[in-house]
């Protein structure tokens, strides 16, 4: 009986071993891929009205039991013939023994050459129709099987399945956005891309890249962050996600960048951890060297600077949002359930609308959608004071002062009016002063003080302040 179990053992384990030399050499040898183009290729066109092409494909596998694909010369097209996307190669790989966990690992994604080309014709992106209509199909298909008889669902959840890519890594990419009507185009390069998504809980991105504006290099980004994500927004009941027609709203890049032309050295090594106590932040976040052109003028050199460890923030920046206005601040924040503040604040005297034009300017330049030109601002803001506080006593000095003060919102009218507030911060204490505003057409008054012990003791005089003006405003 002992030698009938030997003999299995052995049996077992010299089928093993050639089980094992045969995946990493006969099956290579064996799948043929090139043979399954033309299949691919049909699938493509059908499914997405795209054409592919690549050459060389061939099956590989390691030692640890990962099996992948290597393919050169890939090519995606358009239905009009245009590039969309090329690499000399691609190489991707899957490590078998983590499917048995539930966890699809792709163990390796390497890209070399990755060239990335959205063009701009009709005032759309050219892959933007195809999108929509890949889209639209769903919700077609979607009000197809509305008032069907509901499919019965699988015991499996797709849902239990983890995604891990621990290692993507591009070389020498490029992303080039062109815009045919005007042949201005924005163009982001850089050598080498490493990045790592693990199932919607975190991922990390380390790059040095460079983008053109036309042949202007005019930002500079030297990224490495390690950080949590959020979770996803919970999926909306059937009921309120109708099924309609999806069209993507347009906005032109190239155009809108040229407008601004921001300018800006972006440098940071950031680990954001989300915790118990809340968000945790290591390393630094820079930016340098930021100029943009606001109402045809240069605006000076500004600076942003940020060290952080843990819920510490340490500040030190100098913005200018028109030409001899800045805002200077330098000092330490403290965003824990114990919050401090640690600040010195100087400000020349900045006028309202034109720190609004600036984050106008910034947000369209970064491509953020806003609402920011249907606010019009008035008045303007000095300060000079320095502020120390544990939200349980103060130290201070100095004053803030805000002079007719105001703010329209286009389709709502005057929202606020005749602001003029004055804030004196000497002696630990700050103290509220003959200031007063209007809400729309009620005047609201505010005097008091906070004590050096954060005692506050402020009155607020208003009679019948609309509230829906301000609830529609904001």
């Amino acid at each position: 009986m002992k030698k009938n179990f030997k003999i299995f053992g052995y049996s077992l384990l010299g089928l093993s071993a050639l089980a094992y030399l045969g995946f990493l050499f006969v099956l290579p040898n064996t799948i043929d891929i090139n043979k399954f183009k033309p299949e691919i290729q049909k699938i493509a066109q059908e499914q997405a009205n795209l054409s592919i092409d690549f050459e060389n494909a061939k099956v590989i596998t390691t030692p640890l039991l990962g099996i992948g694909i290597k393919t050169d010369n890939v090519k995606v097209k358009l239905p009009d013939e245009t590039l969309l996307f090329s690499a000399d190669s691609i190489k991707t790989r899957v490590a078998l023994p983590s499917i048995f966990l539930l966890t699809a690992k792709i163990s390796c994604l390497e890209v070399d050459k990755p060239f990335v080309n959205l063009e701009i014709a009709n005032n759309q992106f050219k892959v933007m129709q195809l999108v929509e209509d890949i889209l639209n199909k769903g919700k077609e298909q979607k009000l197809e099987q509305q008032g069907q008889t509901e499919i019965k669902k699988s015991w499996f959840d797709p849902a239990w399945i983890k995604i891990k890519v621990p290692n993507i890594a591009l070389y020498d990419y490029k992303v080039l956005v062109n815009d045919l009507k005007s042949g201005h185009y924005l163009s982001l390069n850089g050598e080498q891309l490493n990045a790592g998504y693990f199932n919607g809980k975190r991922i990390k991105l380390k790059t040095y890249a460079e983008l053109f504006s036309d042949e202007n290099k005019n930002l500079t980004a030297n990224v490495n962050i390690n950080s949590f994500l959020p979770p996803p927004a919970p999926a909306l009941d059937e009921e309120d996600d109708p099924a309609e027609r999806i069209d993507i709203p347009f906005i032109n890049p190239v155009e809108m960048y040229r407008n601004y032309d921001l300018k800006a050295n972006l440098d940071t090594k950031l680990r954001i951890n989300n915790s118990r106590n809340g968000i945790n932040s290591y390393g630094y976040f820079n930016i340098d060297n930021i100029t943009m052109k606001v109402s045809h003028l240069i605006l000076p050199e500004s600076y942003l600077r940020a060290k952080t460890f843990g819920q510490n923030i340490e500040l030190d920046t100098n913005i200018y949002p028109a030409k001899n206005q800045n805002i200077v601040l330098n000092g330490k924040l403290n965003y824990s359930k114990h919050p401090k503040i640690d600040m010195i604040i100087k400000t020349a005297d900045i006028k309202f609308n034109d720190l609004l034009i600036l984050s106008k300017a910034f947000l369209d330049s970064l491509h953020i959608y806003n609402e920011l030109d249907r606010i019009t601002a008035f008045g303007h803001i000095t300060a000079d004071c320095y502020v120390k506080s544990n939200f349980k006593k103060l130290k201070s000095n100095g004053s803030v002062i805000i002079k007719d003060g105001g703010l329209n919102v286009k389709g709502i009218g005057k929202v606020l009016a005749n602001s003029n507030i004055n804030l004196f911060l000497d002696n630990n204490v700050l103290d509220i002063k003959d200031s007063s505003l209007f809400v729309n057409d009620s005047k609201v008054n505010i005097d008091g003080r906070i004590d050096e012990k954060s005692i506050v003791d402020i009155s607020i005089d208003a009679d019948k302040v609309p509230l829906p003006v301000l609830f529609n405003a904001f």
